[in-house]
């Protein structure tokens, strides 16, 4: 389908076929560079390929009319997007095969066909046998599992929860003194989602100040229910 910046071209050579001499006032440069802008940003050469002989036929008359006198011309049909030209489909044909030529690929030479090595001085299948143990592949170690040093957060959760219930206040930061520092993160995503849930009011005087948990009031439970 034409563009709307292919359907003014279309409209401006139709305007100069029944007007030539309007081919003398037209700004060659300024066309170009909106028609080439316009070009420019379609990847596919062959869905504005129709209008590259339209701009042709424009910027020729644009040449006839500087250096020749005004002459009494035969009508030409008219761009119209129903009407094909017949010259249109042998143009199409040869941008087509430009394109094609430009976008053709070569595979590069390949590396010389790989020939058999020679064979090794003195060497024996017994004396391969014996040095195949020096050679052969080496096995893939078995997969080892490991212990997870972190607990899981819904460990966190439960013995936050129970230490809450059971002390009524709880100094955050105090309770990550005895624990590894991977398991901080948890512990805070812990109370957080213990707040979400009402579980627990969270208490702070001040920016940088200890956090103290103290229970909650009603709880909510997140997710589907």
């Amino acid at each position: 389908m034409a563009s709307e910046e292919g359907l003014g071209l279309y409209a401006l050579a139709d305007r100069i076929r029944r007007h030539p001499e309007l081919a003398r006032e037209l700004q060659v440069s300024a066309l170009a560079q909106e028609v080439g802008e316009h070009w420019r940003e379609h990847s596919d050469m062959l869905a504005i390929s129709e209008e590259m002989p339209v701009a042709a036929w424009i910027v020729k008359k644009k040449v006839e009319g500087l250096i020749r006198p005004e002459e009494p011309q035969v009508e030409e049909p008219g761009f119209d997007l129903s009407l094909r030209p017949p010259w249109l489909d042998e143009a199409l044909w040869v941008l087509q095969e430009q394109v094609q030529r430009a976008a053709a690929r070569w595979d590069r030479p390949g590396q010389e066909i790989v020939r058999p090595a020679a064979p090794v001085k003195d060497s024996s299948p017994w004396k391969l046998s014996w040095a195949y143990p020096n050679v052969r592949p080496k096995p893939v170690p078995p997969e080892r599992r490991v212990a997870r040093e972190v607990e899981p957060l819904s460990d966190h959760i439960r013995s936050l929860s129970e230490a809450v219930a059971r002390l009524g206040r709880v100094n955050l930061q105090a309770s990550l003194a005895d624990r590894p520092r991977p398991e901080w993160v948890a512990r805070f995503l812990a109370a957080v989602h213990l707040w979400h849930t009402r579980a627990v009011e969270v208490e702070q005087s001040a920016a940088f100040a200890p956090i103290h948990l103290t229970p909650g009031g009603e709880r909510r439970e997140f997710g589907p229910s």
